[in-house]
């Protein structure tokens, strides 16, 4: 309920956008009161439209780890290059009323490596796509999901499914499962077979709305 308090920051002439959440704001700055308003869709689109009030102050966007320098700000629909500091994107100018400054994120899935130390972890990979953490779930993968593996070659796709647990983006990638055994004993003399098998994972935020079942977000690569 707090997190419109860490929307945005300011201190004498600078103002920070933290976090990218939709809305109008009044910061009372050395530059005069300013009136800033932001449409997006973020975390499920990437591109951020703010409004600004006019006056002579510096607007710091941030950019978050993720995006590894991929992002792009037009103001009135044209390229304006931008000074990094500490993660921010600055822009200081004479602002005119009504300017439209838009930044573009890179929003493509990617994959998330456990540190070592991690010992439940050790090996394995996560996905996430902008912020949002991505997990596999039963309902989607089937049981049990411990023997699944994700190809490392494998392309993470991105899937819009507005028909499914409210609107949802999911990843789809290429794996592997065990080829089911319901006659082997507790030890085999050679390794379980493998099949390919499509993995669907659903942002983490989603899963437990579809009854009883296995969820996982760290899984072995191969």
């Amino acid at each position: 309920m707090s997190i419109g308090k860490y929307a945005y920051g300011y201190r004498g002439r600078e103002v920070y956008a933290h976090q990218y959440v939709p809305g109008n704001v009044t910061l009372e700055t050395e530059a005069g009161k300013l009136n800033i308003a932001l449409e997006t869709g973020y975390p499920y689109e990437g591109e951020m439209r703010f409004t600004l009030s006019q006056g002579s102050y510096a607007m710091n966007l941030r950019i978050p780890g993720y995006c590894k320098g991929k992002y792009a700000l037009t103001l009135n629909g044209e390229p304006v290059r931008a000074e990094i500091r500490s993660g921010y994107a600055r822009i200081e100018r004479e602002w005119a009323q009504g300017d439209r400054l838009t930044l573009s994120l890179s929003l493509v899935p990617y994959r998330v490596y456990a540190n070592p130390r991690v010992r439940a972890d050790i090996g394995k990979v996560a996905l996430m796509r902008g912020p949002l953490v991505f997990c596999l779930e039963q309902a989607d993968n089937g049981a049990p999901l411990a023997g699944i593996a994700l190809n490392a070659r494998s392309e993470l796709k991105k899937v819009d499914r507005p028909d499914k647990l409210g609107g949802i983006v999911e990843i789809h990638a290429q794996g592997t499962r065990p080829v089911p055994q319901p006659d082997a004993t507790q030890y085999l003399d050679e390794p379980a077979k493998l099949e390919p098998t499509e993995l669907i994972y659903i942002p983490y935020y989603a899963w437990a709305n579809r009854g009883e079942g296995e969820m996982s977000v760290w899984i072995h690569e191969f």
